[in-house]
């Protein structure tokens, strides 16, 4: 029998048609992935970017009074609670990535990058403005604790990048609800890592040379200089470790190069892009990925 493989990308809508569980302990799942029908079973693979698992009712319930939003919220964690388990009994396939471990959580990251020996930039979660009177407000950057805010609305895309903090938008006689600031490191070049099975493959980001990406290079990050580049040893081992700790098989990770000549660790996004990276270095990603799923157990 051949292997069917899946890929659930960050916009695939998977919906659920059938789930059984008969008294052998056996379970039946069928999945539709893409409109395409999924049985789950053992000739099945898959790789996790991210997935929407979609429920119409919940989008189509009326709020207008507290009892709703009660309801609302009742059935939003009955609806989570089904889909931990979907995506459960996906990853128990032969399967790439995670959506259970998938939640970039930075504290937790920046903490175990720190046991693992790797250098993290100067960290603060705050709930008071005020408290960055005693600090140089432009030497600091602000982001989200997990993943960035996006929004689509009357056909315009919002979505969150790294930034400067800036005082003015602060009142600083309150508080506000608790963020993250870390101290803005000058940088000779970024570095994107593609980390698959204990394999890396690197690529160094001049988004210095825009002033728009200089803090954030996504936000301009077509046009910038990317070229291979070759991670010490010393630095590979250490992410190893930290994505050994992490539980993850792949993912993205961000990191810098000083303009000290230092190595510091920012963040790891499980379900990150790889094609420049796959472009740049010939890693041939698609392929790798397809013949750990079909041929590696």
């Amino acid at each position: 029998m051949g292997i069917e493989f899946y890929v659930i990308w960050p916009t695939s809508v998977v919906r659920l048609i059938k789930l059984e569980f008969l008294s052998t302990g056996e379970v039946t799942l069928r999945l539709s992935i893409d409109n395409k029908i999924l049985d789950l079973d053992e000739s099945v693979s898959c790789m996790i970017e991210s997935a929407i698992i979609k429920n119409e009712f919940i989008s189509k319930i009326e709020i207008q009074d507290d009892i709703d939003k009660s309801i609302l919220q009742f059935f939003i964690s009955e609806w989570n609670t089904l889909t931990d388990y979907l995506i459960y009994k996906i990853e128990r396939q032969k399967c790439l990535g995670s959506k259970m471990f998938g939640a970039p959580n930075k504290l937790i990251q920046l903490e175990l990058a720190a046991k693992e020996g790797l250098i993290v930039p100067k960290t603060e979660i705050s709930k008071a403005f005020k408290s960055l009177n005693n600090q140089n407000i432009a030497n600091l950057i602000t982001k989200p604790f997990r993943e960035v805010y996006k929004h689509t609305s009357n056909g315009a895309h919002y979505q969150s990048f790294t930034g400067n903090v800036n005082v003015e938008e602060f009142k600083l006689d309150q508080d506000s609800f608790p963020f993250l600031i870390q101290d803005y490191i000058k940088k000779k070049f970024e570095l994107r890592i593609f980390y698959l099975k204990g394999k890396f493959y690197s690529c160094a980001i001049f988004s210095q040379q825009d002033e728009n990406s200089k803090i954030d290079f996504r936000i301009n990050a077509q046009s910038l200089r990317m070229v291979p580049f070759q991670l010490p040893y010393v630095i590979e081992l250490k992410i190893k470790n930290l994505m050994d700790k992490l539980m993850l098989d792949t993912g993205s990770i961000d990191m810098i190069y000083s303009n000290t000549g230092e190595y510091i660790f920012l963040e790891v996004n499980p379900v990150g892009i790889f094609d420049n990276i796959s472009y740049l270095t010939n890693g041939f990603f698609h392929k790798k990925i397809a013949h750990l799923l079909a041929y590696e157990s």
